[in-house]
């Protein structure tokens, strides 16, 4: 099909009908499996009151956006039961609302003509300064026509087909060598190389998702260097379709949580199951060896609507941890080691199980002598603190604070980039929920979340021990 100005969108359903998601190897924490959308965008199973929360707060609140892992939308996921893998599909015929956001990207791309440079907004660290909302707003829209761009557009369609039929393949290997498949099933690590990519964006055959086996001959006619072809972006589409290569194993904790997703699905009789996923920022996008570090914040982490049995639950895991002095505890963690060249992972039962001492340790142990890194996290903690302070009515009651910084960078200050995450929000309260409602209410309900406030402190505190103590050590 010849594209013209009446049709100058691409339909993403000319290649197929609808792609798999992988799982997502850098999730350390967590009670269900993240999967994989995009280079740029992850996907994690749906709860309303997250969902609206993450609406909420971009409207309300678009100071906080730097904070917060970009919320991208909805999307709806089907489980086949005689697939092995076990695989979410996301067919286009079930996500409406997704083609409807690619097409309007591409016909106001198509409307402006030809497009300018694309701004740096994305790689601006807005965590560092106080930017205003028309900042924080234009930095949002930005990465969400990215995020689509790199979803949908020709080039990461086909990338994405190919490596999942390689993946495909080595499984059917794996069954046909009586090996356990589902090993490689949470993995899925196919590295990618150029070429991969080799040969015309159109009229090449391409593999079907899901068999390996049946293939499907585009009927898009249209060359690499056709002019009338209109997309979101003219930008070069191979560098910006191609999904990092990350210096990663898959983080043990993600492939647990994928394989109990898996065998909980499969005692299900239906043939098919469709379950809903938000679309979130990939926070460990363009890192190379992603260090990161899972805090649950505040000393209250059952929520308003929770049962007795699980407000008592929370309560024993908050006293019994650091969560009950420090306002903050340890989930999850994974870092690399530069040394010795490899990462380390540890779990929310090791957070569990510490000290105050041991929870200093261990945030020493995550920037593996990077402590370059301090006076920039110092920085930006303060910064959520004064926006947290300023939130009155607002709980963020079980919801996490995740660190994230390249291990492979290098070691100088002028180089350092710490990034500092709010995520989980399926129990937050805001000052617009109907507290009439409420199971067990707040505590001074015109006030900030002072566990949360508490938490931050806390680490201001130990990060700050954490890098005096290595200037008096090098001073000696």
């Amino acid at each position: 099909m010849v594209t013209t100005k009446q049709d100058s969108t691409f339909d993403p359903k000319h290649i197929t009908p609808g792609f798999s998601l992988l799982p997502f190897t850098n999730q350390v924490g967590g009670h269900t499996p993240f999967f994989r959308l995009s280079k740029r965008a992850i996907c994690k199973p749906a709860e309303r009151k997250e969902q609206e929360f993450y609406v909420y707060l971009e409207s309300h609140h678009p100071e906080l956006l730097p904070f917060l892992s970009q919320y991208l939308g909805l999307l709806n996921a089907t489980y086949h039961q005689d697939k092995q893998a076990m695989l979410p599909e996301v067919i286009f015929d079930n996500n409406e609302q997704l083609l409807k956001d690619w097409h309007a990207l591409s016909s106001q791309q198509s409307d402006r003509g030809t497009p300018s440079t694309t701004p740096d907004i994305l790689n601006d660290d807005f965590q560092q300064w106080s930017p205003n909302a028309d900042e924080c707003n234009l930095r949002f829209t930005e990465f969400r026509k990215r995020a689509l761009y790199e979803v949908l557009n020709p080039t990461a369609l086909r990338e994405r087909i190919k490596l999942q039929n390689t993946c495909l393949k080595q499984n059917a290997q794996l069954q046909q060598n009586d090996t356990n498949i589902e090993k490689l099933t949470i993995q899925l690590k196919v590295p990618l190389n150029d070429n991969m990519l080799d040969g015309p964006l159109f009229n090449e055959t391409v593999g079907m998702i899901g068999d390996p086996d049946d293939t499907i001959t585009s009927n898009l006619n249209v060359g690499r260097n056709d002019n009338s072809t209109s997309h979101a972006f003219n930008h070069d589409e191979t560098s910006s379709a191609r999904w990092q290569l990350r210096r990663t194993p898959s983080n043990p904790w993600g492939q647990q949580m994928y394989e109990k997703d898996r065998l909980k699905l499969q005692q299900l009789t239906e043939a098919c199951i469709v379950k809903q996923f938000i679309i979130l920022e990939d926070l460990t996008d363009n890192i190379q060896y992603p260090c990161v570090l899972d805090l649950k914040m505040g000393n209250r982490h059952y929520g308003v609507f929770s049962s007795a049995v699980k407000k008592r639950s929370q309560i024993a895991k908050c006293v019994n941890s650091t969560s009950y002095k420090l306002g903050v505890r340890i989930c999850g963690m994974q870092v690399y080691k530069s040394q010795e060249q490899k990462f380390v992972f540890h779990d929310k039962y090791m957070g569990h199980s510490l000290d105050e001492e041991g929870f200093k340790q261990n945030l020493a142990d995550y920037l593996d002598g990077l402590l370059d890194h301090i006076p920039v996290l110092l920085k930006k903690l303060d910064r959520l603190a004064r926006i947290i302070k300023s939130l009155k009515g607002f709980r963020f009651y079980a919801s996490s604070l995740l660190l994230i910084y390249d291990g492979g960078a290098p070691k100088s200050s002028r180089n350092c980039r710490i990034d500092v995450r709010m995520i989980d929000f399926a129990k937050c309260v805001s000052p617009d929920d109907d507290s009439s409602q409420f199971t067990y209410p707040l505590g001074n309900p015109t006030g900030p979340d002072e566990g949360y406030l508490l938490g931050i402190s806390s680490l201001i505190h130990k990060f700050t021990e954490i890098y005096k103590e290595h200037q008096i050590k090098n001073a000696l």
